[in-house]
């Protein structure tokens, strides 16, 4: 186990890469190519096995070796490689780091045999076969990026190399409590979704995303995703992720009330949190179970005896012959009332309002670095409904709010009030319909899959599959750009990866710009933000018109008429506001040309979800085709659609390039 740091300055871009499997050309030029589409990166981690044994996947050796030891690969920026306990450090490389001090080649060494200078961000690897004792380690710290080579089990136990209890990896998560854990002995792309650690006062302020990464060249034939590019401020306190989960280390209602008791002694229940870091209702419920089978009785559920309750002292009276007080050793007092003790708290406490924090502590409320959290000012703020205020970045589910914690907000309240058998259910991966780990999704009319997003076909379509779409662009012209984690809305990323989602969203729009100009059309795009109890799942819809519509000024009109027939008043978004984060359900729409119109969508009647389908199918006159539900093509038909967009779009596509 050994850590390391980082050199930073604001923010550090980090690109994390699975396995090589002795693919050392092919890998560094996918390297080469993300720093200059992505990066550039401050540092780029390898794991999993970079190197491959004689004879891997049937006579396939470490190709590239002598020109990667002869300096003839280019390597763009610091990249640092995790050792794999399954694979030996060929005899050609061991030769060329013994002669140049540790490097492979240039900006290329093995992580453990050079010392990166600075520190902000820390990272902590392991790749040793010995069993890991915790007790060995240095005391924890904070840990930014945790690098395995085999994955958490707990997290991952469908992952083909899962153990079935906890490993090495989940021992160090848990020792660790990093930002972002990474494994890649599994050769298999699967993400976690982030899950909080909460400290002693019940509130969480650090998060884990897990993320096990695939090989550069595949597994069992298939392809895998085997990148991961990231952006992080160890200073800042990072927001809650609205796609969080229950800690699966932590102990969780059904666990607890299975737990036996060691010593004669009930389980401890300390642990028992909730996501949001306060105590269980049903706490008591499962200390007094945990009680029964330790054979103590509690009266609270139907016990016959009392809970023994510990005799209180009265420190007013003068104790019995032979106590002696533990602070000034006096026989006339107890502890509890020794003037010395009182004094000194007195004195502490003024301290503790008084003191201030060291060299680079920063409070997680209010971003100030001349008080503790305890002592900060905004602690007693209140909310816009009545509440606490959340400390900076929280956002409320339910109305994408920052005023207020979603117990207080009043649109969660309703929702609650409508509750009952008939409520609607949160979201969730596994039954999101953009989520690719939903696997009744249609992944057949998916037509691109970059390292944050995918491309797609619409499903229900507002232009026709075949040749009679007005554009006469293979499959229609309509798609959705998804980003791959599971977040409400664009505006809503969590700092750290809004910026690589972002960029190849960019990316892909103007691809389409390309291939429509190439058919004599252009994009109009749009995305529909709604923040409720139930999360969903951003994204944002393209779709085709005619140039000759664009240059008559007729979209922008059509939407500015309708919208005024139908309640939806519009502003132009400044240029400088582009990704300016809203409070609220909103529709932005992107018009050809650049200009952006906006509605901030208010409570009331419901806003009606078609509306950039009903502007512009009767634009197209196609207005049959309006209601996504009444565009019922068969999947042969869609799946057909699907291959004609894909060999239309491959020159423009850019994870293609």
């Amino acid at each position: 186990m050994v850590t390391l740091f980082v050199r930073i300055g604001d923010d550090v871009h980090c690109l994390v890469l699975g396995s090589a499997h002795g693919a050392i050309p092919t890998y560094l030029a996918k390297l080469r190519t993300f720093n200059t589409k992505h990066g550039p990166f401050d540092a780029v981690f390898c794991i999993g096995d970079f190197f491959c044994a004689p004879r891997f996947g049937g006579g396939i050796d470490n190709e590239g070796l002598t020109d990667l030891v002869n300096g003839k690969l280019e390597v763009p920026t610091p990249t640092f490689v995790l050792s794999s306990p399954n694979v030996p450090i060929p005899k050609e490389v061991r030769e060329k780091m013994e002669s140049e001090g540790g490097e492979i080649c240039k900006n290329l060494a093995l992580l453990g045999r050079i010392d990166i200078p600075g520190k902000g961000v820390h990272v902590s690897y392991d790749s040793s076969t010995s069993p890991l004792n915790i007790a060995d380690l240095e005391p924890a710290a904070t840990t930014h990026i945790l690098l395995t080579h085999a994955h958490p089990s707990i997290v991952f136990p469908s992952l083909p190399t899962a153990s079935s209890s906890e490993n090495d990896a989940d021992l160090l998560l848990k020792h660790r409590k990093p930002r972002y854990a990474f494994s890649g002995a599994s050769g298999v792309w699967s993400e976690g979704e982030p899950f909080g650690w909460p400290e002693e006062n019940g509130g969480i302020t650090e998060w884990t995303r897990c993320v096990s990464l695939g090989s550069v060249r595949g597994e069992n034939g298939k392809k895998q995703r085997f990148y991961y590019a990231f952006s992080l401020n160890p200073l800042q306190v990072p927001p809650h992720p609205p796609n969080a989960v229950a800690n699966p280390y932590l102990p969780s209602a059904s666990t607890s009330s299975t737990s036996k008791p060691q010593n004669g002694k009930p389980a401890d229940l300390n642990g028992l949190k909730d996501l949001n870091g306060a105590a269980s209702v049903n706490k008591r419920k499962f200390e007094a179970m945990a009680a029964a089978e330790a054979e103590i009785v509690d009266y609270r559920w139907g016990g016959e005896t009392k809970k023994v309750k510990k005799e209180s002292i009265d420190t007013s009276k003068k104790p019995p012959e032979g106590y002696r007080c533990k602070v000034c050793d006096s026989s006339d007092h107890y502890a509890q009332a020794c003037p010395e003790k009182l004094e000194l708290d007195k004195a502490r406490e003024k301290a503790r309002e008084t003191e201030k924090p060291p060299e680079g502590y920063t409070c997680r409320r209010c971003g100030a670095s001349d008080h503790y959290v305890k002592n900060c000012p905004t602690r007693a703020e209140v909310g816009d409904t009545g509440g606490a205020l959340p400390p900076d970045g929280y956002m409320c589910r339910a109305c994408g709010s920052g005023k207020h914690y979603e117990k207080d907000c009043e649109i969660a309240a309703r929702g609650r009030r409508k509750g009952g058998r008939g409520a609607k259910k949160e979201i969730t991966p596994d039954s999101c319909w953009f989520c690719l780990s939903n696997p009744n999704i249609a992944k057949y009319l998916i037509t691109s899959i970059g390292s944050e997003t995918y491309l797609t076909l619409s499903k229900g379509s507002l232009l026709p599959l075949s040749s009679d779409s007005p554009t006469h662009i293979p499959g229609g012209g309509h798609l959705l750009i998804i980003p791959i984690t599971h977040h409400p809305t664009l505006l809503s990323l969590p700092p750290d990866i809004s910026l690589p989602i972002t960029a190849e969203i960019e990316s892909y729009k103007s691809a389409l710009r390309a291939l429509f100009r190439a058919h004599g059309c252009a994009p109009v795009s749009w995305e529909i933000a709604r923040m409720s109890g139930r999360g969903g799942h951003a994204h944002m819809q393209v779709c085709a018109v005619p140039q000759a519509l664009v240059d008559s000024g007729k979209v922008e009109e059509a939407f500015r008429q309708e919208g005024e027939a139908g309640g939806v008043d519009w502003e132009e978004e400044l240029p400088g506001d582009a990704g300016k984060e809203r409070e609220g359900n909103y529709l932005r729409i992107e018009l050809p040309g650049g200009k952006v119109l906006v509605h901030n969508i208010r409570p009331g009647p419901p806003f009606n979800l078609q509306f950039p389908r009903m502007v512009l199918g009767r634009l197209l006159g196609l207005e049959q085709r309006i209601d996504w539900r009444a565009c019922p093509e068969g999947e042969d038909e869609e799946r057909e659609a699907a291959e004609a967009f894909k060999s239309a779009f491959a020159e423009y596509d850019p994870t293609l390039a």
